[in-house]
């Protein structure tokens, strides 16, 4: 399934194509709740959110990408599209929950980070028990066992990592399959 991009400055968070224009759907209910009631506060967030739909709906698949740094050109913009991220959370599953935490991690995370963040799911994968770095609940890895994508999560769902999947050839894994050199 194809893939887009969320980035902010040298940050980039990836999404599933269609889970991203579900992601930009509840967003825009969210922010339409807000534009009513101060609309000179958030015309930009609606300029931004047509062109981000826009995109979606006209770019081929995997460049549907979402490109936040033309809009968050300043500390108030960004709190304000974080107040509407966090409204945007209200009321949906929690494989949506994930993909909207997404944005909010592309625009928190300060790029250095990522080490701390990786250092984090590895920890997790030996199974070390890791406090959540946001509220410090043990965080739990979910397996291909559980139906679900394989992921790190916290079980107040302030941390998720969707992990990358690499499918391993039984036979040589089970060594059956014959090598260069082997007889």
């Amino acid at each position: 399934m194809a893939q887009s991009a969320i980035r902010y400055r040298d940050n980039t968070q990836y999404i599933q194509d269609a889970l991203l224009g579900e992601a930009l759907k509840h967003i825009f209910i969210a922010l339409d709740r807000k534009v009513s009631e101060n609309p000179s506060q958030y015309g930009w967030l609606l300029q931004a959110m047509n062109k981000w739909w826009d995109d979606f709906e006209h770019l081929p698949p995997g460049l549907k990408d979402v490109e936040l740094d033309e809009w968050l050109v300043n500390s108030k913009r960004k709190a304000d599209f974080e107040q509407i991220l966090n409204l945007s959370l209200d009321n949906v599953n929690t494989e949506l929950l994930i993909e909207i935490m997404k944005f909010k991690r592309v625009i928190d995370m300060n790029p250095h980070e990522y080490d701390k963040f990786k250092d984090i799911d590895n920890r997790v994968l030996k199974g070390e028990k890791v406090p959540c770095p946001t509220c410090g609940e043990i965080l739990i890895y979910q397996g291909p066992d559980t139906g679900k994508h394989p992921s790190i999560i916290c079980p107040n769902q302030d941390y998720s990592v969707l992990l990358e999947v690499q499918r391993v050839d039984i036979l040589d894994k089970l060594g059956l399959r014959k090598r260069k050199g082997s007889r």
